[in-house]
Parts: structure tokens; C-alpha cells; sequence
């Protein structure tokens, strides 16, 4: 009996061991359906597009691919680059869609709901100068148009399949370019983030019904660093740079076909004026047939002749391209 007992005793214990460890819907963790990619972290910014932007900064009256339309246009010939020597405009470049411009890298992380631990909000941290963007995760409604706006911009986001989708119904007025290209307080801002691997890609689609023909769409990629960013930027902060010494308190600008540089890029490029002012038609293909007709091939490049690569081994303006 005494070997029986030791026997059935064995197998019972090998049977509770099976019950207790056997996959069930009570004893192991349920994936949730709405799990999605992590995008906290430190990303990085690439600079194989647009770098000129991010880098030196673009030329005066150098709105191509922007779809101003006129009144977009004509505030942009408009804008005078002393104009940041104003307290009240020296942070106008740093509204959330400087995200897709700018040259730094950011900070993600996000806030959870400590009683059911879903993720309530995502954080987006500049390194310098923007404000923190909160990408609200909790079904919230947007404040009122009347509300006022903040520096980062509150957003209200959602997934769509692995792409976190972030809209900024209102933002404060500011410039899409560091050349004057001029965006509304009426505009508004949709940025889509999406991790492929230690890649993180951003689409932001910019609309603005006062300055925009279209909505404009920009790019950028951010590589997964092991460097850590600033969650919390050195805010912009204004100071009085005095623009003017007469006392006459003017906000400093050009009027109509007396801004000096209005030509300069055009003129250098071979590209005609109303082309380099940018307009909703110079973004497609069919542009390129007035292009043939009315572009003239400069002998040389003037500027900007490097790509990344280059312009790390050679310096500004190091590598100069005959064509």
C-alpha cells in the first residue's frame, strides 16, 4: 500500500502541476488589442531631407513647396528677418509644427491612468527653445476656438493600426520657414508618428485657410539614441534687443516691392519669381512643363552644393559644384 500511496500521490501532484501551469484565460496575461508600438525613448534627427533647412536656414523669398496662396505670398515678402528682435516675435518659430523643421531631437514618454494603467498621454519634449507638446490619450474634448493658445500646442491623438495620430485643432500664430513663410492662428496641425525598428518616422499636414492654398505636408525621420534628451527645453525667452533707436516704435517690415532680397534667390537659381513664391500648382508634376520653358541653368552653384556627407568633411560653404 505504502508503494501505491507514494505513487498516487506522485500523480496527483503531476496532474495539480498541470492545472496550475496550463495556458487559460485566467492564469495568463491576455494581450491587449490595443497595444501598440512604444515610442518613448531619445530620438535622434536625420538630416537627409530638407538638411538646409535644419542647417544654415533657407533663403530669403525661398518659398518653394510651400502652397501659399497670395495673402500667404505677400506676408511673406513682407517679413523683415529684425523683426525676431521684438520681444513679443522672437519666439514665433517654436510652434508644434518646428518639430518638422527644426534641427533637435526629442524626448517621448508618456503618463498612465494609475488605477488601470492605460497610457493617458504622451509627452513630446523639445531640447531647446519649443514648449512640451501633450498628446492627450483620454478621449477629452478640445477646449473652445476662444480658448487661449499655448506655446507646445495641445494635441488629441489616437492609433490608427501602429501610427500614433496627433491633431492640434488650434496653435499660435508663427512662420513654417525661418524665412518668413507665415502660419495663422487660425491653422491647424495633424502629425502622424509611426516606429519602424530604431526609426521614427513623422508626417505632419499643416492646414491654414488664411495663408495655404492646401494643406502643406512635411517629413522627417528620427533614429532611437542612447543619448539622453532633455525632457524639459530651455524655453524661448524674450528679450529687448532694442530693433529700433529712433522712438518711432514701428514693427519693422517691407512694403510691397521693397523687400531687397525679393529677387536674390530667384535670380541666383535661374528659376523664375513666381515659382520661388511657392503656390499650391509648383507642387505637382504637370509645374514642370513651365518649368522647361522659363528655367535658366545657372552656370554654377552658388550655395548649398553639399549633401550631409559633404557638408560634415568640407564645412559651410566648403564644397562648391560646377554643373
Amino acid at each position: 500500500m505504502n508503494k501505491l500511496a507514494k505513487a498516487l500521490t506522485k500523480i496527483c501532484v503531476i496532474l495539480m502541476s498541470a492545472i496550475v501551469f496550463a495556458p487559460s484565460a485566467y492564469a495568463q496575461p491576455q494581450r491587449n488589442p490595443n497595444q501598440h508600438p512604444d515610442l518613448s525613448g531619445n530620438w535622434f534627427p536625420l538630416f537627409d531631407e530638407d538638411w538646409q533647412e535644419r542647417v544654415w536656414g533657407p533663403h530669403l523669398v525661398d518659398y518653394l513647396g510651400i502652397p501659399l496662396n497670395e495673402e500667404g505670398q505677400n506676408r511673406g515678402i513682407s517679413y523683415d528677418a529684425t523683426t525676431i528682435s521684438m520681444p513679443e516675435r522672437q519666439c514665433i518659430f517654436f510652434v508644434p509644427h518646428y518639430v518638422l523643421r527644426g534641427p533637435f531631437g526629442f524626448a517621448f514618454w508618456y503618463d498612465t491612468d494609475p488605477r488601470t494603467g492605460e497610457i493617458t498621454a504622451w509627452h513630446h519634449g523639445a531640447g531647446l527653445d519649443m514648449g512640451e507638446m501633450t498628446i492627450w490619450m483620454d478621449g477629452r474634448e478640445p477646449p473652445s476656438e476662444l480658448a487661449p493658445r499655448n506655446v507646445g500646442g495641445t494635441a488629441y491623438g489616437e492609433w490608427i493600426g501602429n501610427t500614433l495620430k496627433a491633431e492640434f485643432p488650434y496653435m499660435q500664430e508663427g512662420l513654417m520657414s525661418r524665412n518668413g513663410a507665415p502660419s495663422s492662428d487660425q491653422a491647424s496641425l495633424t502629425l502622424y508618428f509611426t516606429v519602424n525598428e530604431n526609426l521614427l518616422t513623422v508626417v505632419g499636414e499643416i492646414r491654414d485657410p488664411v495663408y495655404l492654398e492646401e494643406p502643406y505636408v512635411l517629413s522627417r525621420d528620427f533614429l532611437r539614441s542612447d543619448t539622453i534628451a532633455r525632457q524639459v527645453g530651455e524655453l524661448c525667452t524674450p528679450l529687448v534687443e532694442v530693433p529700433r533707436l529712433d522712438g518711432t516704435g514701428d514693427v519693422p517690415h517691407y512694403l510691397p516691392g521693397q523687400n531687397p532680397s525679393l529677387t536674390e534667390f530667384s535670380e541666383a537659381r535661374g528659376i523664375p519669381l513666381e515659382t520661388v513664391l511657392g503656390g499650391a500648382e509648383t507642387l505637382y508634376p504637370e509645374y514642370r512643363e513651365f518649368l522647361d520653358e522659363n528655367y535658366v541653368r545657372p552656370l554654377s552653384c552658388p550655395d548649398h552644393c553639399c549633401t550631409p556627407t559633404a557638408l560634415q568633411s568640407e564645412g559651410p560653404g566648403g564644397c562648391k559644384a560646377t554643373f
